[in-house]
């Protein structure tokens, strides 16, 4: 029966699917279906330390910004809190089942809202927040929140899903928060990204978002960018322990593959509220009282972190 069906899917996707995800994803009816959010955003910001208009300019500019959990949270135990906390999950860590390069210490797809798990106390933090609203124009809703180390490979093995050039979708911006655990150089599979990629950058009209209902795969050859991009805005994105990568992964971006060690790190994820990707909410789990937990919390962060 799948079988027979699946002709008329396509056609359902290409003539029905396709043109609306097009319609409603323009700049208009992203902004339009986002009033709220844009409202609240002009009308209640979050205050801005000098630290965050860097991050803010930065990824306006470059569509990325490299810090640390030291610029951003001065005199903070964050950064031990943190490796501690993940450092008691690798015995528990399962292999990903679609990115097979690296192990998840939780499940990402029903990720527990537990306040006592630092990486949710940092993503809930107004510094990190007010990055978030400030950049994409509007309050933000908390996507995902990971925690992974990834499985070296042998050198000049083919890279395969995030390993390969892509820009995100379903949004027209993203916020993504990277946390080292431990120091990434290059053998151990660093963040990459193309700046200027971003929206209003120089690059962002190459190899452009992917329409999620298109015949396409999405990915770019490391060949067609290289010939594309000059290597001076192909970033790689090492640093030590408590590096700090924001960035804006609607811009041209991927996972280097690690050869010579692992790469321990967080990834946490804020996009619009009306976002038009799929199981763009789902994978968040709330226990019992969570709201009656989170009250003296100021309203955008309410705004991120509930449903």
């Amino acid at each position: 029966m799948k079988k027979l069906l699946r002709p008329f899917w396509r056609l359902f996707k290409f003539f029905v699917l396709k043109p609306a995800f097009d319609i409603k994803d323009t700049w208009f009816i992203w902004k339009l279906r986002n009033y709220k959010s844009v409202s609240l955003q002009k009308n209640n910001p979050l205050p801005l330390n000098d630290v965050q208009q860097k991050i803010v300019a930065g990824m306006k500019k470059d569509g990325i910004y490299i810090t640390s959990i030291d610029e951003l949270f001065p005199d903070s135990n964050y950064l031990e809190k943190l490796q501690s906390y993940g450092a008691g999950l690798k015995e528990k860590a399962v292999q990903n089942s679609t990115k097979t390069y690296w192990l998840d210490m939780w499940d990402v797809k029903a990720f527990p809202m537990d306040l006592g798990n630092p990486f949710l106390q940092i993503a809930m933090e107004e510094k990190v927040i007010g990055i978030a609203n400030a950049y994409l124009g509007m309050y933000s809703k908390l996507h995902s929140l990971g925690l992974s180390e990834t499985i070296p490979m042998t050198e000049g093995a083919p890279a395969s899903q995030s390993q390969r050039w892509h820009r995100d979708t379903g949004n027209k911006k993203y916020v993504k928060m990277f946390i080292y655990l431990n120091n990434v150089d290059k053998g151990a599979g660093p963040f990459v990204f193309v700046k200027k990629s971003q929206p209003g950058g120089k690059w962002y009209k190459l190899f452009p978002q992917l329409n999620p209902y298109s015949e396409k795969s999405g990915r770019v050859e490391d060949s067609a960018l290289e010939n594309a991009v000059p290597k001076e805005d192909i970033l790689e994105c090492t640093g030590k322990a408590g590096t700090l990568v924001f960035a804006d992964t609607v811009g041209l971006h991927k996972g280097s593959y690690s050869t010579t060690a692992s790469r321990f790190a967080s990834i946490i994820t804020y996009f619009s509220e009306h976002s038009m990707e799929v199981g763009k909410r789902d994978r968040l789990v709330y226990p019992q009282g969570f709201e009656e937990s989170i009250t003296d919390c100021s309203e955008a962060v309410k705004f991120t972190t509930l449903v």
